[in-house]
């Protein structure tokens, strides 16, 4: 997305109830992890990281990652009426 000149948020734009978190492939490297381009219609700049992710490993992702949008981490109650509205799995 930086080398085409995107900014994160415009992966979102025909998405408006998504969420968007950011995660360094050198840190699902580190973990185990598979990493690579997985572009869609879409979304070309999108990507995979393949891989068994054992609780430990799944913490470290978790803690690793950034939140893009909205720019802090939604709360227990937002993110259950998003579920509720079936918007999250």
């Amino acid at each position: 997305m930086q080398a085409a000149g995107r900014a994160p948020q415009d992966s979102l734009k025909d998405h408006p109830n998504d969420l968007l978190m950011s995660l360094a492939a050198g840190t699902c490297r580190r973990n185990g992890q598979i990493v690579g381009p997985d572009p869609q219609p879409e979304e070309p700049a999108h990507g995979y990281a393949f891989g068994k992710k054992s609780k430990s490993v799944q913490r470290a992702l978790r803690d690793a990652a950034g939140w893009i949008a909205p720019g802090a981490a939604p709360s227990w109650e937002e993110i259950r009426l998003r579920r509720e509205r079936g918007f999250m799995k």
